[in-house]
């Protein structure tokens, strides 16, 4: 649990620091996320994933 934890820190540090440093990623990344339907399906595919690691017992 903690691993993933901290694995999930590192992972969204690691985009901040891309995102900082590329204003392009970061435009193309913002006009996505305008479009509910486009920001549901990384999101929501992000928060599955970690539903299956936490809980796959």
């Amino acid at each position: 649990m903690i691993r993933i934890v901290i694995l999930s820190l590192l992972a969204v540090l690691v985009v901040i620091l891309v995102l900082r440093f590329a204003p392009r990623l970061r435009a193309l990344l913002l006009a996505v996320m305008r479009y509910p339907l486009l920001r549901y399906i990384p999101v929501g595919l992000v928060l599955r994933l970690v539903r299956l690691l936490i809980f796959r017992r």
